[in-house]
């Protein structure tokens, strides 16, 4: 069946019950829905019964009177709105830390598991580089992996992320997935796709449960002229296609698609975002690009990232399309294309309080979750594996639960920072919490400097 957007089908709705004799292209978006003529309680019904929600609650709304744009907003609001009200589950143990009622969760909800950092691709900006003979050989066993599962079981963990790497090139990645799910535990799993032949996507959707797991593939091009550039073997893109392909042919899984955006394929964006439509994804995700890995290296990221100009763009266009393609795919709205607080439209969503501090500096990373590399080593998030300054522990020679309750070892996690450079002078240091630790300690050496993609300026304070 083809998709409709809740945009497109509101329109054609219209057409149909006004005297046009249903021309979509003679609706005015600007008039209101009684100079269409339509009666509002019949395009309410059709509305209402094609998306299970109700929207005649809100008397104080006079239907004919808003625009035609205006009442399809209006309906994407609410079913936006309605989606929202699901538990969060996440959300709502970050928020104990988050707003300062603790310091940590007894035990970490979620647990990023690196499986392997060998790769079949070689993406110019990878975060983790290939892995060497030596590396793979000190890769956690398929046993050494599943006693973890059963530890995090054991500490009322929930959420597992698998990544690398690309985890599907280890051997008995079916076999630690099969076992995760059978200890009931969510999943995320992050991976190339290129791997995924049709016996893989259905072995591995015999285990998958839309409603508790996610797997995200990652495509950069709409062409394999602009795909392949980026991830820097001939043919990822076909391959990346064909793995997309195969998981949606199983009837069960949609997944993901997540594109870090650079100065390569910034204008190709709308077009993998068409792409990504044609073979029925989920969601469409774009990534801004990390200066940690091989993006580190100066001349790289300075030729690739964008400008702010192109970020407010990029931001405005996803934006837009949001609500535009609502109930054809969904655009997530995480913001992890740009870094919020540079982005106008994100501060105008705040208040300036100056002065005033956040109640909690702490982000997930060594308070609700951590992440684990292939030989064991334990780090607060998988950006800090460059940086050894940073390492927790090793799984090999202590317990999940002894690292995670070393509070000391954590100490620049779970404490208070020390906020300095331009935050200190910020009217929305209270929501922004400096932005992302280790983008700051990329930028200025310090975790408590500003996140290396702000481009606010507080003494400039003229917005």
């Amino acid at each position: 069946m083809v998709k409709v957007s809740v945009r497109d089908f509101i329109i054609s709705q219209i057409a149909a019950l006004s005297p046009l004799n249903g021309c979509t292209d003679a609706i005015d978006l600007t008039q209101t829905v009684g100079e269409h003529q339509v009666a509002a309680p019949l395009l309410l019904g059709r509305v209402e019964s094609r998306y299970g929600v109700t929207l005649r609650e809100e008397g104080n709304v006079d239907l004919h009177m808003l625009t035609v744009d205006e009442f399809i907003h209006y309906v994407i609001k609410k079913l936006a709105k309605s989606a929202s009200n699901q538990t969060d589950s996440k959300k709502v143990f970050e928020n104990f830390v988050f707003s300062g009622r603790c310091t940590k969760l007894t035990s970490p909800y979620e647990i990023n598991i690196d499986l392997t950092f060998r790769c079949n691709l070689r993406c110019i900006f990878c975060y983790a580089s290939s892995a060497t003979i030596e590396e793979q050989q000190k890769e956690l066993t398929t046993d050494e992996v599943l006693d973890l599962i059963d530890e995090f079981k054991k500490l009322n963990g929930a959420f597992v992320l698998f990544g690398g790497g690309e985890p599907f090139l280890r051997e008995d990645f079916l076999e630690i997935f099969k076992y995760t799910k059978s200890k009931g535990l969510w999943t995320y799993v992050i991976t190339n796709g290129s791997l995924i032949t049709e016996e893989v996507a259905y072995e591995y959707a015999k285990y998958y449960n839309p409603l508790f797991d996610k797997i995200q593939v990652s495509l950069d091009g709409a062409s394999p002229e602009i795909n392949d550039r980026q991830r820097g073997i001939a043919g990822a893109f076909e391959h990346t296609l064909d793995g997309i392909k195969n998981l949606v042919a199983t009837g069960k899984i949609k997944p993901i698609i997540n594109t870090v955006v650079t100065q390569i394929n910034y204008d190709d964006v709308p077009h993998i975002l068409n792409l990504v439509i044609e073979h029925n994804a989920l969601t469409f995700r774009c990534l801004k690009l990390h200066k940690i890995g091989r993006g580190g290296a100066s001349r790289l990221y300075e030729k690739l990232a964008l400008t702010q100009a192109q970020s407010d763009a990029l931001f405005d266009f996803l934006n837009r399309r949001r609500e535009e393609l609502f109930g054809v795919i969904g655009i997530a709205s995480d913001n992890a294309c740009v870094f919020p607080m540079s982005v106008k439209a994100i501060r105008d969503q705040f208040q300036k309080r100056p002065g005033v501090v956040p109640a909690s500096y702490s982000c997930a990373a060594g308070t609700t979750k951590l992440a684990i590399a292939p030989d064991g080593g334990v780090v607060p998030c998988s950006y800090f594996y460059d940086f050894p300054e940073f390492s927790i522990g090793s799984l090999k020679k202590k317990s999940l639960k002894e690292l995670w309750e070393e509070d000391a070892v954590w100490k620049d996690f779970r404490e208070p920072l020390k906020i300095e450079g331009k935050c200190t002078a910020c009217s929305y240091l209270y929501a922004c919490k400096t932005g992302c630790r280790i983008m700051a300690y990329v930028g200025c050496g310090s975790l408590g400097g500003p996140d290396m993609g702000c481009t606010y300026n507080p003494v400039d304070d003229s917005d």
